[in-house]
């Protein structure tokens, strides 16, 4: 069946004294908690699916209620676990409860759970109180001894504190089944075996979700470096004092390039921001300004160009000694031939790979006629030609 007899409200009363306290609370939170396998339910119709409730007077009633309310709550329960210790060994209070228990005719419904201490050893370490003593003396044989106990928590095999404790609980439980401890014992053992790799796959997982969050959210440095893509020209003045502004995120990060190998590096930047549209502006006299979007990497380049103009586009204007212009004139510079406008006028550009910070100009179709180098970046020139 499902459920406990009719005559009865409680699986079991948890007998202790107060030091065993831990262990009475931890005992029944287990036998409650147990659910017995389906198969099994169905192969032994006699048993219940939960063993719930159990009462243990420190929690289930108040402690003020007199004697003869805990005697109505043995009678009204099925099994008597007696939590075994040298303290409760020597309790009034377990030994009234255990005599209630055995005048009700149910010796047989009493689990002795052995927590501390050595049975029948008669000296400090006897955890049996006398009472079940008397109900089950001492036979010839430790295995019937064992039988008769029901679960010691420091006998019950190999393994660790926790092991013996679960192996103690389920012979507790087989017997108020009426099963056989082996049968639900390695149903158990495959369970909790099943659990641990369950719950260590669950684990691992976990630990992988954990780091992935770490990872996407941990602190990291970002750099931004700029790289000339402009036609290699060792004339040309080197970049120095440009401005690089990068938005990241919320905030606005700028860095004065004192040269072309230097970066501004943004540091502390959550990683989750990685792959996101991150802003870079670019500015410099001398080059294209650059205003950019790119997806956050943690090493960010810059591509950026020279600006053709700055170098290449030259106009100036020729006069003689008298100052007159002097029109339709053959002009030469950096080996480009040029001819000045009817007001005197030159103007020409000069392709990027050959611009010059200053530029060689010579007038005429012979050499002796030279002006001297002159730097033509930025403003029109008046050249007196002599």
């Amino acid at each position: 069946m499902n459920g406990i007899d009719d005559a009865y409200k409680y699986y079991a009363f948890i007998s202790y004294k107060s030091e065993d306290e831990k262990w009475a609370k931890r005992l029944q939170e287990d036998v409650e908690k147990y659910r017995l396998p389906s198969y099994l339910c169905k192969k032994y119709p006699s048993s219940s699916k939960r063993l719930k409730p159990c009462f243990r007077y420190h929690t289930d009633i108040g402690i003020n209620e007199l004697k003869s309310e805990l005697n109505e709550k043995l009678e009204k329960s099925k099994f008597l676990i007696v939590v075994c210790s040298p303290k409760s060994a020597a309790s009034d209070w377990v030994g009234d409860e255990i005599e209630t228990f055995v005048r009700l005719g149910r010796k047989i419904n009493i689990i002795p759970f052995i927590v501390d201490g050595v049975p029948y050893s008669e000296d400090e370490t006897e955890c049996l109180h006398p009472l079940i003593k008397k109900q089950f003396p001492r036979s010839e044989s430790h295995e019937d001894d064992r039988e008769i106990l029901g679960a010691n928590v420091n006998e019950e095999g190999q393994g660790s504190r926790r092991a013996k404790w679960n192996k103690a609980v389920v012979k507790v439980i087989a017997k108020m089944q009426g099963l056989e401890f082996d049968e639900l014992w390695q149903r158990e053992r495959r369970r909790r075996i099943r659990n641990l790799i369950v719950g260590s796959f669950v684990g691992v997982v976990l630990m992988c979700l954990l780091g992935f969050e770490y990872y996407k959210t941990r602190p990291c440095d970002i750099h931004f470096v700029v790289k000339d893509m402009s036609v290699s020209n060792d004339h040309m003045p080197q970049l120095q004092n440009a401005t690089l502004v990068a938005y990241v995120g919320d905030n606005r990060y700028e860095h004065t390039l004192k040269t072309l190998d230097d970066m501004l590096t943004v540091n502390n930047v959550p990683a989750a921001l990685l792959g996101t549209p991150v802003r870079v502006v670019f500015h410099h006299d001398d080059y294209l300004t650059m205003d950019t979007t790119f997806l956050l990497d943690k090493s960010q380049t810059v591509g950026i160009r020279r600006n053709d103009s700055v170098y290449g586009n030259i106009e100036l204007l020729l006069f003689d000694l008298h100052g007159l212009p002097l029109p339709n004139c053959s002009v030469t510079v950096h080996n480009h031939i040029c001819i000045t406008d009817s007001c005197g006028i030159l103007r020409c550009f000069i392709p990027l790979a050959e611009q010059r910070e200053r530029y060689e100009i010579r007038v005429g179709q012979t050499t002796d006629i030279i002006a001297p180098t002159y730097n033509l970046v930025g403003q029109s020139k008046t050249l007196d030609i002599k």
